[in-house]
């Protein structure tokens, strides 16, 4: 070739013996860069099923236009279709189904060759647990970035929930649209009867609800799914793991983004099947209330293992936070002071009306108070009556008001209760309450021929404005962060200040108050029925189907579970039964058969 002759501009030439080449045809379409990718060094990542590096580049996908949204459901158990692990699953975009790994020879590669299928998403990482939706382009294994027509498929994988976003959902009252063109209120979405676990369905749509609760799992504030708990050995069937499930239905539940209404919550289900040991299965319908309490202690430990050392050592949780308050048990046990005179005093009793006058010198009475924290209140419905009524041939269904039902906290009765042959009476009195009060009615019972019964007694309660300063003993202080009444005499000026502030009294009520008038004013405060008032949030209640031979059934078995929440922004409440979301009135859920009732405090 010719000498290249250099001047101010620098230029170089090409080799004349091929002035043009021709491009060699390639196999497959190759995807147009958008910009030149900046040179970098190829990392492998470990993954089960991935041995092929991966280069950190961005391309222009040709295939975006393949996707078929209508075939996507991010709902099912992530699973691979092929192998069944649940490690490093990814979406095949075009055609909805799940596969593992996207290195060769990989169930995901072999699809994206074998179909032409080429658009992926990830879903589970190595561990099984989600991961940051991811797109890729298979099988030529380069990832897509910054790309629009992508965001609303990110959403829908895994909903994120901007600080902004999490304090103004309260107030949202436009309609959201799914990919098919429903309409439904975020918060307020069906979630799918998988086989009778409609008691599951129900009790996490309380939940959702309580606004403490759902503000941390939308934040993930302390879980940081996708960082630092990623470096703990969570694995499937342990309560980490629970609580990362559970975490992810209550984002798509308040998600603005899904593709379809209705949600399927398959992982959290089967990841309570895993860890209740049979207790709750799929198939066989359970007690709302017992599982309200069997999940609300799980995600409490399952919140603890997640944290680290020196965060676990003080067993405080948003658990703790919202549902924790202080009772006072006080119990009396009457017992003979040996088992042989125990036996010959109880057939004495047996024997005759009268307790016998040489006994009474043996008896051995023990009292004892204990004073322990709560998460729920258990209230004990009287039983249901054994006649008939005489016009119409049924069975009287009886109401009792809640009042009633609550006394038993009240301090001042008694409760019997016969353990090991010994009678116990005990006496419950409240000390602190919680700022989101649970209770559970005792419907179901469990008779002698191994079927449960239900009573079907209408428990009267108000919506608004249940009263329970009446049941607590302020001696305790009477509110969750409230000191004990009786402590406030030694309490200095500036302290009492800040207490009264905290109870929100007005300043103008403060300033210039000497001591005295700030112990009153804070007595007062905390003894005064409004400041320990609740409204209801939610309400869990069972249905029994209209069966003239119902007795003959297992009730538990043959009835379902629906719930009832309250839309805050416009004071509607919103009836849930399985598919169907659909307004009611205030007054049809106070006389509704209520298994579970979480009442919020009014600030």
């Amino acid at each position: 070739a010719p000498p290249v002759k250099v001047t101010a501009t620098k230029v170089v030439a090409k080799p004349a013996t091929a002035p043009n080449p021709a491009p060699t045809p390639a196999p497959a379409p190759a995807p147009t860069p958008t910009s030149t990718p900046t040179p970098t060094t190829p990392t492998t990542t470990k993954h089960t099923n991935d041995t092929v590096p991966k280069p950190q580049t961005s391309q222009a996908c040709p295939y975006l236009d393949t996707i078929s949204r209508p075939l996507l459901d991010f709902d099912q158990l992530k699973t691979c279709s092929v192998t069944l692990t649940r490690s490093s699953v990814y979406s095949c975009l075009v055609c909805g189904k799940y596969f593992s790994g996207r290195g060769p020879s990989t169930p995901a590669f072999t699809h994206s060759v074998e179909s032409s299928h080429n658009v992926f998403v990830s879903l589970t990482g190595p561990s099984g647990l989600p991961v940051p939706p991811k797109f890729y382009c298979l099988p030529d294994s380069y990832e897509i970035k910054h790309e629009p027509s992508l965001l609303d498929i990110a959403e829908a994988v895994n909903p994120f929930h901007s600080p902004s976003t999490v304090s103004t959902i309260d107030s949202n009252v436009e309609l959201s649209s799914s990919a098919f063109g429903g309409k439904y209120l975020r918060g307020y979405v069906s979630l799918n009867n998988l086989s009778k676990t409609d008691y599951i369905s129900t009790t996490v749509q309380s939940l959702c609800h309580v606004r403490p609760l759902r503000d941390y799992f939308l934040r993930c504030s302390e879980l940081s799914l996708y960082g630092s708990v990623h470096n703990v050995n969570v694995q499937s069937g342990e309560v980490g793991c629970l609580v990362l499930r559970f975490g992810e239905v209550v984002r798509k539940v308040w998600s603005g983004g899904r593709f379809r209404v209705a949600l399927d919550p398959q992982d959290l289900v089967q990841e309570v099947v895993l860890l209740s040991k049979g207790k709750f299965v799929i198939g066989r319908q359970g007690n709302a209330s017992e599982f309200m309490t069997w999940l609300v202690n799980m995600l409490h430990r399952g919140i603890l293992n997640l944290m680290d050392k020196k965060t676990r050592k003080k067993k405080k949780t948003v658990i703790t936070e919202v549902f924790q308050g202080t009772v006072v048990v006080r119990s009396i046990t009457t017992k003979k002071k040996n088992a042989a005179a125990a036996e010959e005093f109880n057939d004495s009793i047996l024997s005759s009306k009268d307790k016998p006058e040489d006994d009474a010198g043996e008896l051995e009475v023990s009292e004892t108070d204990v004073t322990t924290n709560f998460l729920n209140l258990t209230l004990d419905i009287p039983h249901k009556p054994l006649f008939k009524d005489d016009d119409k041939g049924g069975l009287v269904i009886p109401q009792e008001p809640i009042s009633e039902l609550l006394a038993k906290f009240d301090g001042k009765r008694y409760v019997d209760v016969v353990t090991g042959g010994n009678l116990t009476k005990k006496r419950y009195t409240i000390q602190k309450l919680p700022k989101y009060l649970v209770l559970h009615l005792g419907r179901f019972t469990q008779n002698q021929f191994g079927k449960t019964e239900k009573n079907p007694t209408v428990i009267t309660f108000p919506v608004d404005n249940l009263a329970m300063g009446q049941y607590l003993d302020f001696s305790g202080g009477g509110s969750i962060n409230a000191p004990p009444v009786s402590s406030l005499s030694s309490m200095s000026v500036s302290s009492l200040k800040s207490t009264a502030s905290a109870l929100k009294i007005p300043p103008s009520s403060i300033a210039g108050c000497e001591k005295s008038d700030l112990v009153n004013l804070i007595t007062s405060a905390l003894t005064s029925p409004r400041s320990n008032s609740y409204d209801l949030v939610s309400s869990v209640c069972h249905t029994s189907p209209v069966n003239v031979d119902s007795t003959a059934k297992d009730a538990l078995q043959s009835g379902g579970y629906k719930a009832h929440v309250r839309h805050d922004a416009s004071q509607q409440w919103f009836e849930i039964d399985e598919n169907e979301v659909k307004p009611t009135m205030p007054q049809l859920v106070a006389l509704s058969e209520c298994l579970v009732l979480v009442f919020v405090k009014r600030e």
